[in-house]
């Protein structure tokens, strides 16, 4: 850590998810913790308007400061989810960081190096944990849904195309939806689907059944 006047650089890394929101409060809390450690910001960094879930080197604001920072150099944050929304992109930076001898400073996490590496340490270790652990309980929430799904008989996948002229075709020849769905190797919502598109074209119109008014 640098005192004021020279040193390694000191920069500050703001973010808001919504224009309604301000920088304010982030911005005075990393005011008065400069002040008390007799340091200063040597440059601010501010992310206005731009939501968490938006990848942090895709932000305008921080991907400047990340190809700014390098060794020696720290970085100091009011708290953590202003890097990310999840635990994943936030261990994955802290991590970088550490790797280019960066120091991150989390006012409200307290998390601080200067206080010894094995609490940074610990910190990010608990958290890279808990974000494998989030990983994980996703992939068995999805593969629980999908099982689901499926045994509900549901389509997994993309939705299925199917060509209307074909659908027409076979609709003339008397064929009912169920049917046409089989020889088309579709789903019965699929033809549905089509046909819906088809009436509301003005091609085909529904009474006791499907009555066929025009052409494709």
């Amino acid at each position: 850590m640098c005192e004021k006047g020279g040193g390694m650089g000191i920069y500050a890394y703001l973010r808001v998810s919504t224009e309604k929101q301000d920088v304010t409060s982030q911005r005075k809390a990393i005011e008065d913790w400069a002040e008390e450690n007799n340091v200063a910001i040597d440059e601010w960094f501010e992310d206005s308007a731009v939501s968490g879930s938006v990848p942090p080197l895709k932000r305008p604001a921080f991907s400047k400061l990340w190809s700014k920072l390098e060794k020696g150099d720290t970085l100091v944050i009011f708290e953590l989810s202003r890097l990310g929304r999840s635990l994943k992109d936030i261990v994955f930076l802290a991590d970088e960081l550490r790797k280019r001898g960066v120091t991150l400073i989390s006012l409200k996490e307290g998390i601080d190096p200067r206080k010894g590496d094995l609490n940074y340490n610990i910190t990010i270790g608990i958290m890279g944990l808990l974000a494998e652990v989030e990983r994980q309980l996703i992939r068995e929430r999805t593969i629980a849904g999908l099982r689901r799904a499926r045994e509900q008989g549901k389509r997994i996948g993309r939705p299925q195309k199917v060509e209307a002229r074909k659908v027409l075709l076979l609709l003339q020849k008397g064929m009912k939806p169920s049917e046409i769905a089989k020889i088309l190797g579709v789903s019965r919502s699929t033809i549905y689907s089509c046909l819906r598109r088809m009436r509301n074209a003005g091609i085909i119109e529904r009474r006791n059944e499907w009555i066929v008014k025009g052409k494709l």
